[in-house]
Parts: C-alpha cells; sequence; structure tokens
C-alpha cells in the first residue's frame, strides 16, 4: 500500500507543478505578476511556504490539485478586492485577450508535450512493447448472443481492415468500443466472416458480460496437479472437453469452476496433431474459491523493437495522437452508456492503476497517461477549470468587450460546485465499488 501511495503522489506532485508551471512561465513571458504558486490546496495554513520575489511559493495540505494565483483574475481564491482597484500594467485583465488566452492555456500544452516526452523517454530507454496476440475469442456466460453480431466461439481476425495479432487485447476493446460502427472479420467455425458492429452493441462489452480478452488455453508450463496427472505438457494446446469445442481459456476456466470434482475426457493440439484419449480429474476448490488444474496458461508474446533517441520521436507521436484519441472516446462513453457516471472514478481508481511494485516504466507509462487525461478534463468547458477560463475569454473576443467581474465571480461559483459535485460523485462510486 505504502508503495501505491508513493507512486500515487509522486505522480500527482509531478504533474500539478508542471502543469502550474505552464501557467506560471506564460504568465511571466507577458509581464504578469504571479502572486502564488501552490502544489495542493492551502485552506487555512500551508505546510511550507517561501516568498521569492513577487511570488510565494508553498505546499499546502489538502492534496485535490494545485494552483497558480494570477494577479487581477478571477479564480479559486475569488479575489474579488483586488478587481474594484484600478487595472495595473502587470495585471492579467490589463493584458491583450490574446495573451490571456496563452496564459490560461499554458497548463494544458505543457500536459500534452510532457506526455510526447515521456514516450521519447520510453522508447529511447526501454524500447517499445509490442505483442505477438492470438485471435481473441467471444466468449459470455451471461448473455443471449442470439441477437448479437458476435457469437461465443468466434475469433475475431480484423477490425476495420486492422489485424489484431500486432494489437493487445485492451487495443482491441477500444477498436470495438470507440468512434462508430464498425466492420470486423472473425472465424466462426472454421470459415471467416465479415460482421457488422454498431455502437448500440458497446455496452455488454465494457461491463464485461461479454469477454472479448481471452487467448486460446495453451500450456505455458505444468506445476503438480491434475493436469500433470492427465499427462499434458508444455505446450499442450486444450480444445474440448466432453465432446465440447471450446475456444479461449476463459470458457476452459468457467468449466472448472462448476465442475469441481468430477472427471471428464478432453481433446488437445500437440506438435500440430489432436489427442482426445486423455481424461481429467478436477479437483475441489482451493480455499480462495477456485479450481486450480495445475498449470500456467501462456499469454500473449511480449517483445521490445529498439529505437535510437531520435527515431523515439515520431514513434512517440504517434502514441501521444492515439491515447488522446482513445481518452476523447472513453469519455464520450460516459454520455452514451445507460449508467456512464456510474463509471466515474476518483482517488482509489487513479490510485489502483499503480503497481504494488515499484515499476519505473509501468510508473512513467502510467503518467504520461494521467497527463493527457488531466489535459482533457482542464480543457472541458466548465467554470474554474482552463477551458472554463478559456471559453469567457473567447466571448469575450466576439463581444469585444470583458464580463463584468460580479458575473465572472458569479460563474466562477457555480463551476466550483459543479466540480465539487462531480468529485464527490467519482469518489463515492470509488467506495461503492470497495464493497461490491
Amino acid at each position: 500500500m505504502l508503495i501505491i501511495l508513493g507512486q500515487f503522489f509522486l505522480c500527482l506532485s509531478i504533474l500539478i507543478v508542471l502543469h502550474e508551471a505552464g501557467h506560471f512561465v506564460a504568465a511571466r513571458i507577458f509581464n504578469t505578476k504571479v502572486e502564488k504558486f501552490y502544489l495542493f490546496f492551502n485552506p487555512w495554513f500551508s505546510l511550507f511556504k517561501k516568498k521569492i520575489g513577487d511570488t510565494t511559493y508553498g505546499i499546502g495540505w489538502l492534496p485535490l490539485g494545485g494552483y497558480v494565483k494570477i494577479a487581477g483574475m478571477i479564480d479559486e481564491s475569488m479575489d474579488q478586492e483586488q478587481m474594484k482597484k484600478p487595472a495595473k500594467d502587470w495585471e492579467f485583465r490589463s493584458k491583450p485577450r490574446w495573451q490571456r488566452l496563452i496564459i490560461m492555456l499554458g497548463g494544458v500544452v505543457v500536459n500534452f508535450v510532457l506526455a510526447f516526452f515521456i514516450y521519447v523517454f520510453m522508447f529511447g530507454y526501454w524500447g517499445e512493447k509490442k505483442i505477438e496476440q492470438s485471435p481473441l475469442s467471444v466468449y459470455s456466460e451471461v448473455v443471449d448472443l442470439d441477437d448479437f453480431p458476435l457469437k461465443t466461439g468466434d475469433q475475431i481476425l480484423f477490425v476495420n481492415n486492422k489485424d489484431v495479432k500486432d494489437m493487445c487485447w485492451l487495443d482491441v476493446k477500444m477498436e470495438l468500443v470507440l468512434w462508430g460502427d464498425k466492420k470486423i472479420i472473425v472465424s466462426r467455425n472454421g470459415q471467416n466472416q465479415t460482421i457488422d458492429f454498431s455502437q448500440e452493441h458497446i455496452n455488454p462489452i465494457i461491463n464485461r458480460s461479454i469477454i472479448i480478452d481471452d487467448t486460446p488455453f495453451e500450456i505455458d508450463s505444468i506445476l503438480d496437479g491434475a493436469a500433470k496427472n492427465a499427462g499434458l505438457e508444455n505446450g499442450d494446446l486444450l480444445t474440448s472437453i466432453n465432446g465440447q469445442r471450446l475456444s479461449s481459456r476463459q470458457e476452459f476456466v468457467s468449466f472448472f469452476q462448476k465442475n469441481e470434482n468430477k472427471e471428464f475426457e478432453f481433446c488437445f493440439e500437440r506438435g500440430g496433431e489432436e489427442f482426445c484419449d486423455k481424461k481429467i480429474k478436477l479437483p475441489k476448490k482451493n480455499n480462495d474459491g477456485l479450481v486450480l488444474i495445475g498449470v500456467v496458461a501462456k499469454t500473449a508474446n511480449e517483445f521490445y523493437v529498439k529505437h535510437s533517441f531520435f527515431s523515439s520521436f515520431p514513434i512517440a507521436l504517434k502514441k501521444t495522437k492515439k491515447e488522446i484519441v482513445n481518452y476523447l472516446g472513453q469519455f464520450g462513453l460516459l454520455f452514451k452508456m445507460d449508467d456512464g457516471a456510474k463509471q466515474l472514478g476518483g482517488f482509489i481508481t487513479i490510485g489502483s492503476l499503480f503497481g504494488s511494485s515499484w515499476d519505473w516504466e509501468h510508473f512513467w507509462g502510467l503518467t504520461a497517461f494521467i497527463s493527457i487525461m488531466l489535459a482533457i478534463v482542464n480543457l472541458l468547458p466548465i467554470p474554474a477549470l482552463d477551458g472554463g477560463h478559456v471559453l469567457i475569454l473567447l466571448i469575450e473576443m466576439i463581444m469585444g468587450r470583458d464580463i463584468n467581474p460580479k458575473i465572472l465571480g458569479y460563474i466562477q461559483v457555480v463551476g466550483m460546485v459543479l466540480l465539487l459535485g462531480l468529485f464527490i460523485l467519482a469518489n463515492v462510486n470509488d467506495v461503492i465499488r470497495l464493497f461490491q
């Protein structure tokens, strides 16, 4: 738990400091005074603060974000006293609107650029992770697939002409559920078929009542147990039980769970030849409620493609663009799903993405993704977010005059109440999921 918390707060601190630094640097370029630069919020008191020049730098005690207080701007501080005085040359409100726009966009620009350079570093240092994916099988126990375009046992080969063998299961899932209707080529009963997949079919895949992330049950290693007693060996590929063809690892696991302490005939492939002369006696469930036959199933083959520092740039750019497009699509799903509001997650959801051991490659990859996520969320046209300030500036540009500071204050309050409500909803969802 301490390692997870350490990764979470390090990631959060890096992203907050650099995001606010984007606003700070842009403000200083245009000679705008920055009164405060804070990591975390500091209602009532600060853990640390020190004034250097015109700016007080500090660390707050409430880890819900951070902020820079720019002179002459209605922001989270709700300080309107300064707005009653004549504007000074070094205040935000005295600057041309195009300069104010750049200042407000400075944070999200840094988030996107940070993600890009993290990917450059990762691909240059560790290399680009690739995967050799077997065709992904479709499986469901709880959904009637008679009226669903995908059927149990289907093996997905292509999605919109993209070969899944170069994609991990999550990429395939993203291809299916995001950005409109799809043409899918599947192998069904030994024959390739092209099927139409529309957005009305995505909910069972999102909530995992239909599973598409399982590879065939190929044995990677044998442990002591039922499989070894039945004569199975490393490399064997299970194909059927009692004459019932099963396509995916999940189907076999589900069968095992329902048939503890029973004996069955099964078929498997070895060296390209199928054998059906073996029986397996399934054990009873263990203390965790699982029926384990004593094997480690083979997963998709992962490997790395090495890149030089400079050759990492185009790969990193492609990766950044892909993550931006995917997150925009995922965000849009919240408004399409029947229970979209329940899918919102807070600190527990984000923290759970970090592993219980410190893996720097995983940490930086996740930091890059969260940086993109924060940039997109900050661009939402909600008052109190950067996107809300940008929207107000654009309206002022169209109107040719500034909006009354009192009205801006009311808008800011509405935005903060809305954000607080979303924050509470997301973290309540986290708590509910803990008890489900």
